[in-house]
């Protein structure tokens, strides 16, 4: 990308896939859990620190790179683990 001329980037990590109503009624059914799956979740923050560490080394070898990352994953978790405080109710039964 930036052999093509980028020298700016936004970009937007990927969600805590774990959570995704999908697999949370999964993990309440199979492990009678209303959390989410740890294991699709590890998989997002391994993308993430992975995309993080190349922006970081592209940004070290052009000083004209510039970018932004978000890291949705962090965000959203942050949200998801206190449902009851930010007034959101979990229990579909």
């Amino acid at each position: 990308m930036y052999a093509l001329g980028m020298r700016r980037l936004f970009f937007v990590g990927a969600a805590p896939l774990g959570c995704i109503p999908l697999l949370r009624e999964r993990e309440r059914s199979l492990h009678n859990s209303k959390g989410c799956n740890a294991e699709a979740n590890s998989l997002s923050v391994e993308h993430n620190t992975a995309v993080a560490s190349l922006l970081r080394d592209l940004s070290a070898r052009h000083s004209d790179f510039q970018y932004s990352f978000f890291n949705t994953s962090t965000a959203l978790l942050l949200y998801i683990q206190e449902l009851e405080a930010n007034g959101t109710d979990d229990d579909q039964d």
